[in-house]
């Protein structure tokens, strides 16, 4: 992060610059300030302290919007296998609806990679007969089953995100999901219509899903939930004399 900013500086510095030395030289070889008389360009592209001013706060504004674009996170799957392993504590509630919503996203493309074979299949341009066909076809309603429930479960997250049931079968759809994929990859028919995403999904569940969402969700139940009561057991009544 301290680098991306340190090159926005300069890019904002070298940005103005090139504007002040544009201009120095125009006036060098134009000159329109009153103090040189009355130039090619006097009257209409003045150089004074206002024009000054003025290309100093338009650089001051775009320093602005280039250090807020380096502030936005992406949220992009690199960010959060950084955030597993550098930083253990529980997500923030920004980052469990930005999880949520990359998750919602790569279940999108799922459904499209899933559509596409399924057509390729039933139109013929995939070749597959028999009881090999009706194996792949078998996958593939898995898959529709696993797509559905999982947005489903992104859905219900949204609403509720301690729904700890929601989350255990979200994280299920997705290794499933994981599971089939990789093995449409083996297939040279298939694995155009997959390619990356099957490893995305395998790395979206375990250990993103999981070790950020799931876990942490399971110990703060646990937490809530807190340590067994032992039941009273009743003083022994005193023998009568």
């Amino acid at each position: 992060m301290e680098y991306r900013i340190n090159s926005l500086i300069i890019i904002t510095a070298l940005f103005i610059k090139s504007l002040l030395t544009s201009l120095f030289q125009r006036e060098r070889k134009y000159p329109s300030l009153a103090k040189r008389g009355k130039g090619r360009f006097c009257g209409t592209c003045q150089f004074n302290f206002e024009t000054l001013n003025k290309i100093i706060a338009a650089g001051f504004l775009i320093f602005l919007g280039l250090i807020s674009f380096a502030f936005a996170e992406d949220y992009s799957l690199q960010y959060f296998l950084t955030r597993v392993t550098s930083k253990p504590d529980a997500l923030s509630k920004k980052e469990r609806s930005e999880l949520l919503n990359q998750i919602g996203r790569l279940l999108e493309q799922a459904l499209q990679a899933h559509e596409k074979i399924t057509c390729d299949i039933q139109t013929g341009e995939i070749d597959i007969r028999y009881q090999e066909g009706d194996f792949w076809i078998s996958k593939l309603k898995e898959d529709q089953k696993s797509i559905e429930a999982g947005r489903e479960q992104v859905k219900s997250l949204k609403e509720k995100p301690g729904n700890m049931m929601a989350s255990i079968k979200l994280y299920k759809s997705l290794k499933d999901l994981s599971v089939n994929f990789n093995s449409y990859n083996n297939m040279p028919s298939f694995c155009a219509s997959v390619g990356d995403l099957a490893p995305e999904l395998e790395l979206w569940a375990d250990p993103v899903f999981f070790q950020l969402y799931v876990l942490p969700l399971a110990r703060l139940k646990d937490v809530e939930r807190g340590p067994p009561q032992k039941e009273k057991t009743p003083a022994p009544k005193g023998k009568k004399p």
